[in-house]
């Protein structure tokens, strides 16, 4: 209930709405009375998750054009993957995948370098 409160604090504030999704995905921002400056308060893992799927269903709901059912997709996705870490594929296969594919899915880069 307080992320979507805060969601609707900031929906018409046009320097909050400029801020990258992924900011809005992992911070509470909060800006100060009677200043140009945002707090930015880290989310915790779980309940931060849960808090930027409220506010970006209340986003859904009120943002009408600004914010389309393929955004709420593409924010609910970062949680999911991201902060989350939700890997469909278990510990077991990824370093057989790993060397199948050539990349390193932890450090985001390919094993064997083509050089």
């Amino acid at each position: 209930m307080a992320s979507a409160l805060l969601y609707l604090v900031g929906a018409d504030d046009d320097d909050y709405k400029a801020l990258p999704d992924w900011v809005r995905n992992t911070y509470w921002v909060v800006r100060l009375p009677g200043a140009d400056k945002f707090v930015y308060i880290p989310k915790p893992f779980e309940v931060g998750a849960l808090g930027t799927v409220v506010e970006r269903m209340t986003e859904l709901a009120i943002a009408g054009d600004d914010y389309q059912t393929k955004d709420f997709a593409k924010s609910l996705t970062h949680v999911l993957s991201d902060q989350l870490a939700m890997n469909p594929v278990p510990q077991l296969f990824k370093p057989a995948m790993g060397a199948a594919f050539n990349y390193d899915d932890f450090r985001g880069v390919d094993i064997d370098s083509p050089h």
